[in-house]
C-alpha cells in the first residue's frame, strides 16, 4: 500500500513537470506587456487626450443655459409705497439662455487641431513606452537564460574539482600522492563552491526579476524555451529616413513641434474679435399684480479686444521659445538615434564575431583539461597542470555564457534602436 502511494505521488508529480510548458521570449514579451503598469497608465493618457478633443469639439455646438431666484421682502410694501399699486411680499424668475458663436476668432477650430495633436502625442507616447517594457522583458529573458547556464557551469565545476578531490585523497591515504598536491586541490573546491555561492545568489536575482515583470507574486522557475545560444534573427535596416520613421521619440519630438506651432495659433485666435447670437426667456412672479409674468428677447454680441498692454505679444512671444525648443530638441533625438543605432550595430557585428572565437577557444579548454586529467593520472603531468586546465575551462566556459548573452542583448537594443518592437 505505502509502495503504491508513493507510486501516485511520483506519477502527479512527473505529470506537474511536463505540464508546464517552456515560455518562448514572445511569450514572455507578451505577459510583460499584459501585465504593465507603465502601459496601463499610458492607456489611460490616450483615453484623457480623446475626451479632451470631444470636449474641445463642443465649441461649435450651441450651449443651454438655465437660470432661477426667489426673493422675499420682510416690509409691508403698500406702506412704503402707498402710490403704486399692491406690490407682492415673494417673488421669483426662471429663464433659460441659448447661444451659439457665430464667429470665435478661430479659437475652436484651433483648439481642436491642437487637441488631435495632443492625442497623436499620447499614441506615440504608448510606443516609445511599449518600446522600453518589450526591450526590458528580453533582457530579463536573455539575463535568466545566461543565469542557467552559469549555475549549470558553476554546478559542473564544482563536480570536476570534487572529482579531481575524490581521487587525489584516495590516493593520498594509500601514500600515493602528496599532502601539497591535496590541499592545492582542496583549496581550489573551496574556490568553486564560493563561485558557486554567488552564481546562486545572480540566478536568484533574475528568477526575482523574470517573475517581477510579468507580475507573478512567487519567485517561480520556468523552463525557457530560446537560449541564448541561439542565433536570434533581426531586421537589418540601412535607411537612415527608415530609422528615423520607425522610432517612435523621433516622431513624439515632430509632434512636439506641431503642437507648439498649433497653441501660437491657439493664442492668437483669443485675441481676434468674437461675435455671439442667441435667445433668453422666462418666467418672472409679478412684482406687482398688473405687471407680465413671461418675457422673451435675441440678443447679438461683439467682442473686439482693443488695448491690452501687449499681452498678446508677450504670449506669443513665449510659445515662440517652446517652438525654438522643440526644433532644437528635434535635431538632438535625430543625432541620438543615429548614435545609438551605429553603436548597437556595431556592438551587434563585434560580439557575433566574439562568438565564434569563444566557441573555439572553449572547445580547446575542454581538450586540455581532458589530455591534462589523463596526463596526471598516467604520471606525466603535475596538478598543477590540470588545475590550471580547470581554471581555463572554467574562464572560457563564462566567456562563453558572458559574450552569448551580450551578443543577445545587442540584438535587443539594435531592435530598440530601430523601433522593431
Amino acid at each position: 500500500m505505502k509502495n503504491l502511494i508513493l507510486l501516485i505521488i511520483s506519477i502527479f508529480l512527473t505529470i506537474g513537470v511536463f505540464a508546464q510548458e517552456a515560455i518562448s521570449i514572445e511569450r514572455y514579451r507578451e505577459l510583460v506587456l499584459e501585465y504593465s503598469q507603465s502601459l496601463k497608465i499610458k492607456t489611460e493618457s490616450i483615453k484623457k487626450a480623446d475626451s479632451n478633443l470631444d470636449v474641445v469639439k463642443t465649441g461649435y455646438l450651441p450651449s443651454l443655459h438655465g437660470e432661477a431666484n426667489s426673493t422675499y421682502s420682510f416690509h409691508d410694501q403698500s406702506i412704503k409705497y402707498p402710490s403704486a399699486a399692491v406690490l407682492k411680499d415673494f417673488g421669483y424668475y426662471a429663464t433659460l439662455n441659448i447661444q451659439q458663436n457665430v464667429y470665435a476668432g478661430g479659437t475652436v477650430r484651433a483648439g481642436v487641431k491642437s487637441a488631435k495633436i495632443s492625442k497623436s502625442i499620447s499614441d506615440v507616447q504608448y510606443e516609445v513606452t511599449f518600446q522600453d517594457i518589450a526591450y526590458s522583458s528580453d533582457i530579463s529573458y536573455w539575463s535568466y537564460s545566461a543565469a542557467i547556464e552559469a549555475q549549470q557551469i558553476g554546478k559542473k565545476y564544482v563536480e570536476i574539482v570534487q572529482g579531481l578531490y575524490d581521487i587525489l585523497k584516495e590516493r593520498y591515504d594509500d601514500g600515493y600522492v602528496s599532502k601539497i598536491d591535496l590541499l592545492m586541490v582542496e583549496s581550489q573546491l573551496y574556490d568553486a563552491k564560493q563561485r558557486y555561492t554567488n552564481i546562486e545568489r545572480e540566478y536568484n536575482n533574475a528568477v526575482n526579476t523574470f517573475n517581477t515583470l510579468m507580475g507573478t507574486s512567487k519567485n517561480q522557475e520556468y523552463s525557457l524555451y530560446n537560449s541564448i545560444y541561439e542565433i536570434a534573427p533581426y531586421e537589418d535596416i540601412t535607411s537612415v529616413e527608415e530609422e528615423l520613421e520607425n522610432n517612435p521619440e523621433y516622431r513624439e519630438a515632430m509632434l512636439n513641434i506641431d503642437f507648439n506651432k498649433q497653441m501660437k495659433k491657439v493664442t492668437r485666435s483669443q485675441y481676434n474679435p468674437q461675435f455671439v447670437i442667441g435667445a433668453k426667456g422666462g418666467y418672472i412672479s409679478a412684482a406687482s399684480q398688473s405687471a407680465p409674468p413671461t418675457y422673451g428677447q435675441v440678443f447679438a454680441s461683439l467682442n473686439i479686444p482693443i488695448f491690452m498692454w501687449g499681452e498678446r505679444r508677450k504670449k506669443i512671444a513665449m510659445i515662440e521659445t517652446d517652438i525654438r525648443s522643440s526644433e532644437e530638441n528635434l535635431s538632438l533625438t535625430k543625432d541620438n538615434i543615429k548614435s545609438s543605432v551605429l553603436s548597437t550595430k556595431t556592438n551587434l557585428v563585434k560580439y557575433s564575431e566574439q562568438v565564434e572565437v569563444v566557441v573555439k577557444s572553449l572547445n580547446v579548454a575542454e581538450e586540455t583539461l581532458e589530455l591534462n586529467t589523463f596526463s596526471y593520472n598516467e604520471g606525466n603531468r603535475s596538478i598543477l597542470d590540470v588545475l590550471q586546465s580547470q581554471i581555463s575551462w572554467l574562464s572560457s566556459y563564462v566567456s562563453y555564457v558572458n559574450t552569448s548573452w551580450q551578443y543577445q542583448i545587442s540584438i535587443a537594443e539594435y531592435k530598440k534602436a530601430n523601433g522593431q518592437y
